[in-house]
C-alpha cells in the first residue's frame, strides 16, 4: 500500500510541500496527508482550475476535502 505523507501548503509563496519532516515554519499550512499519487493530483488540479492566479490556503483545503470525498466513495467509503 502507498505512503501517505503529510502536505502543507504556503499561501504567500504559493507552494505545496509533501514531506515526513515537520515544518515548523508558520508560514505553512497543514492540509492533509497524501500518497505520492494523489499528491501530484491535487497539484495537477490546482494548476487546471487555477492556472496563474493566486490560490487561497481555504482553497486547496476544500479542493483536498473534495478530492477525499471523491476517493473515499470509490473505494465504497462515502462517511470516511
Amino acid at each position: 500500500m502507498p505512503k501517505s505523507k503529510p502536505i502543507y501548503y504556503n499561501q504567500t509563496d504559493q507552494k505545496i510541500w509533501r514531506t515526513d519532516a515537520t515544518i515548523e515554519n508558520l508560514e505553512f499550512e497543514y492540509i492533509g496527508s497524501y500518497t505520492q499519487t494523489e499528491y501530484e493530483l491535487i497539484i495537477e488540479l490546482l494548476f487546471f482550475i487555477f492556472e496563474d492566479r493566486d490560490i487561497e490556503a481555504e482553497q486547496v483545503a476544500f479542493l483536498c476535502e473534495e478530492l477525499d470525498d471523491f476517493l473515499n466513495s470509490m473505494k465504497g467509503n462515502p462517511e470516511q
